[in-house]
């Protein structure tokens, strides 16, 4: 009699288990998505609105220092930066390891430094509206009227 009333109360024990499991699962999926979107941004009286995936990528590969004759200078957020990653991996198609190791190569070569690193969103925002021809990114959702974002677009 022992026996049958421990094994019924270890099943009720599992059965609560993966109810509960269940339950926070279902609860996690109802979740709205709460990743950031990074945008590029600039001043608004830059003149710049919109820039190809190519160019974007060759800016922040230190390929290029310009767009359409206007030279431009370019901010990355601090490595460890959660947005930075994404940036990345989106719009330039490399891995944080990938893109140390790209720079690292560039340096090597004499063909250029990585962009100046700032700690914060903020940081960001606050260099690309001091100075016309300064492109950096942020989260879309930190948007300010001081700045404009860029459209990626063919």
């Amino acid at each position: 009699m022992q026996i049958r009333t421990l094994m019924s109360n270890a099943l009720s024990a599992r059965f609560l288990q993966l109810l509960l499991c269940t339950c926070l699962l279902q609860l996690i999926s109802t979740v709205p998505d709460s990743r950031a979107e990074p945008i590029l941004i600039t001043r608004p009286d830059t003149g710049i609105v919109a820039i190809n995936p190519q160019q974007l990528r060759r800016l922040w590969l230190g390929e290029r220092t310009s767009l359409d004759g206007i030279p431009v200078a370019i901010i990355d957020l601090d490595e460890a930066h959660p947005l930075r990653m994404q940036f990345y991996m989106e719009f330039i198609g490399y891995s944080n390891r990938q893109i140390k190791s790209h720079w690292a190569r560039r340096v090597f070569r004499g063909e250029g430094f990585p962009p100046r690193m700032l700690a914060s969103e903020q940081a960001v925002l606050e260099w690309v509206s001091e100075a016309s021809n300064r492109i950096g990114y942020i989260d879309s959702a930190n948007l300010s009227k001081a700045v404009t974002p860029i459209t990626v677009r063919e």
